[in-house]
């Protein structure tokens, strides 16, 4: 159990219940213990965890001088496995007797994430702690799914929400609990979120190995040449690499394909009650839809390129309908999806009048799809996508912690454990005190 105050700092539940609910670090007076149970959540979510030879030991007994750890537990330069928390020497963070009542255990293979700890030594040199984290959900808020930011609110059965939808939610959570009652933030899993300086690409297991600060998480992630797109063919749920996507399209789904060239203007014919036509480029095996819909006032044409974001900007197309005299045509760049949809609504479309379509319906229409000149860190980003996977990641993702004081009581400094508790007040907050706050 872990407790904390309105002023963030943290307790377990022994000290708790010796303070008797005033706060031993800032001695503040009308809070009560509340369970910050966020992070109770991410405490909970550590399954694995590396340890380094000296300045983990000196951290965690507080001591002045570094107190080297045990074998195999001990961190060598070439070696970055992380060990099973279940296998670490539990008597380096806290006494025999606690180890036998908070030994935890690894349940199941669930997609998991990668967290590095910035430690703070005694002499001022800081060191890299990993662990890892078994659920990667953990970070967006309940409701939105968005990337969490403070301020954090808490539920009492502890949903987490961004500040947002907390205003949106007028104090009721989905669960029908009350939220953010009296300002209740949840501090703990603030600081957690605050102590994250950078954080790995959630594609890691297809094979991208960078990290980015945790505000550009997910800007990076949109534009990841690693991202997963999904088969775009009706009735198939092939999802993988683009590259790996392009060939799988190429051998099983041939048969309903139009094969083309960059830069070079082809001709298709299409029905009235056929709604979209897959285009696949001959030589890189990009995979483009034409889609098609009838209006009252006509049929509306565009083309759909299914890959990764960072092909944004790299193609265009144009569409000319021709009827006698008359002649349309739309230019524009493609839409790009990783998980292609029908009923996605476009924003820009070459309409036609019904009358270019002959007796039976059929439209001529003239495509030619040109490749732009792209950057070179374009290409090079190509260039080191393979189809590669990397089963021992199961979907883990690496962040870096600055501040590692939040999994520790601020009163006996040992390694905190669920539940967590913090400390609310029972006054009521005015409505400035409350900006502040935020």
């Amino acid at each position: 159990m872990v407790l904390q105050c309105q002023n963030g700092h943290l307790a377990c539940c022994s000290c708790c219940s010796k303070a008797n609910t005033t706060c031993l670090v800032c001695y503040s007076v009308g809070y009560v213990y509340k369970r910050c149970r966020g992070l109770e959540v991410a405490i909970e979510s550590i399954t694995r965890i590396s340890c380094f030879k000296e300045t983990m030991a000196a951290y965690n007994n507080r001591k002045s001088e570094p107190e080297p750890m045990c074998h195999p537990h001990s961190f060598r330069e070439d070696d970055d496995e992380l060990i099973p928390i279940a296998d670490v020497e539990l008597d380096s963070l806290m006494s025999e007797e606690e180890a036998d009542e908070d030994e935890l255990e690894i349940e199941g293979k669930n997609p998991q994430q990668y967290v590095t700890c910035l430690l703070h030594t005694t002499n001022n040199e800081n060191e890299a702690l990993q662990v890892v984290l078994r659920d990667p959900e953990i970070l967006d808020c309940m409701i939105c799914s968005s990337l969490l930011f403070p301020p954090v609110f808490q539920c009492e059965m502890g949903h987490v929400a961004c500040s947002s939808c907390w205003c949106e939610l007028k104090g009721i959570c989905l669960c029908c609990m009350p939220i953010g009652i009296n300002n209740n933030r949840c501090r703990g899993f603030e600081k957690f979120i605050e102590s994250i300086s950078s954080i790995s690409c959630k594609n890691a297991e297809s094979g991208c190995k960078k990290t980015v600060p945790y505000n550009k998480k997910r800007k990076h992630e949109q534009s990841c040449p690693h991202a997963t797109c999904d088969c775009s063919h009706p009735s198939c749920s092939f999802a993988g690499s683009f590259k790996s996507l392009y060939i799988h399209f190429g051998i099983m789904h041939t048969a309903s394909t139009t094969r083309f060239t960059y830069n070079t203007t082809f001709s298709i014919c299409m029905e009235i009650d056929r709604k979209h036509i897959f285009l696949q480029e001959q030589n890189e095996n990009v995979i483009f839809i034409l889609n098609h819909e009838v209006q009252e006032h006509g049929r509306a044409f565009n083309i759909d390129c299914v890959g990764v974001g960072c092909f944004k900007g790299g193609f265009v197309y144009q569409l000319t309908a021709k009827s006698m005299e008359t002649c349309l045509l739309l230019r524009s760049a493609p839409e790009i999806y990783t998980t292609w949809s029908k009923d996605t609504p476009r924003k820009c479309n070459l309409t036609v009048p019904s009358g270019f379509a002959d007796y039976k319906g059929l439209l001529s229409l003239s495509v030619c799809i040109k490749k732009k000149v792209i950057s070179s860190e374009f290409e090079e980003e190509m260039e080191k996508v393979r189809i590669e996977y990397f089963p021992n990641l199961d979907g883990r993702l690496k962040v870096t912690l600055t501040n590692l004081d939040m999994f520790y009581c601020s009163t006996c400094f040992k390694p905190l454990r669920r539940p967590v508790i913090q400390v609310i007040r029972l006054v009521p907050v005015s409505s400035s005190e409350a900006f502040q706050e935020r």
